[in-house]
């Protein structure tokens, strides 16, 4: 008999460390993409795919799963705008403050100077 699994409890998108401990320990590798930072993953107990984005090796807490629909196609599931939205949840919100970056009128983070778009070109991620 198969042990429960945390998949059905799961937004579809969160960074690792947001999740149950050890949780990549139960995921099954099916395929990476070409480059080698996406994954294709499967829950050993539900059969969930998921897709274990490694953009920055060895940022732990910087790793994002996205809930796959389907084996093929699977890299869609991993879209800049959710890993968009994941950066404005960790950052708490925006300002009334106008970005820094010259030629932008939208609102910057709180803390920063800078607007979601700015800020996720730059390469932050949280």
């Amino acid at each position: 008999m198969k042990e429960a699994c945390d998949c059905s409890t799961l937004p579809d998108f969160f960074f690792l460390d947001q999740g149950p401990p050890r949780f990549l320990k139960g995921l099954e590798i099916l395929e990476t993409n070409e480059g080698k930072w996406l994954s294709l993953r499967r829950c050993n107990n539900c059969g969930t795919l998921w897709v274990v984005d490694d953009w920055d090796w060895g940022k732990e807490n910087e790793r994002v799963l996205f809930r796959a629909e389907r084996r093929t196609g699977w890299e869609e599931a991993a879209t800049v705008e959710k890993r968009k939205e994941l950066l404005f949840r960790s950052r708490g919100g925006l300002t009334d403050e106008v970005c820094a970056k010259a030629g932008c009128d939208k609102m910057s983070f709180s803390g920063l100077a800078l607007c979601l778009d700015h800020y996720f070109d730059l390469g932050w991620r949280r």
